[in-house]
């Protein structure tokens, strides 16, 4: 009786192989891929900087050139005729409105920017997030 020596298939020890090999180009590449997306992540981050500063660049040239502070948008009260009130470019500034987020919420108030550019890819964990239905 003859026994059939031309079997069809892979010995472990090719396997094992083709396994090692795999792994090796795996260890390869994953660092290069952290790296490449780390790399976007800053791309993206720079996009939205970018886009705050254009936003200041459309609102300065319609306001004497002055960037968007919330103290001078919004001046302190003023007596006219007797009555005091909120007049909108006039008065004294307001410095207690000059605050990075009153600023921020005052930019997206008059559609400068969206908020989507305010949150970084980078940030970590998840205590900063858009909050839903603000006013």
């Amino acid at each position: 009786m003859k026994h059939n020596t031309k079997r069809k298939g892979f010995t472990l020890i090719e396997l094992l192989v083709v396994m090692s090999i795999i792994a090796l180009l795996l260890s390869i590449l994953m660092p290069a891929l952290g790296r490449a997306r780390a790399e976007a992540m800053l791309t993206k981050d720079q996009t939205q900087v970018k886009s705050i500063f254009s936003g200041f660049m459309m609102w300065s040239p319609s306001h004497k050139g002055k960037y968007p502070i919330p103290g001078r948008e919004r001046r302190l009260q003023t007596n006219m005729g007797g009555v005091e009130m909120l007049v909108k470019g006039r008065g004294p500034e307001d410095m207690e409105q000059n605050d990075h987020a009153k600023m921020l919420s005052m930019c997206v108030m008059q559609n400068l920017f969206s908020t989507d550019v305010l949150f970084a890819p980078t940030e970590q964990g998840d205590n900063v997030y858009p909050m839903e239905n603000y006013n």
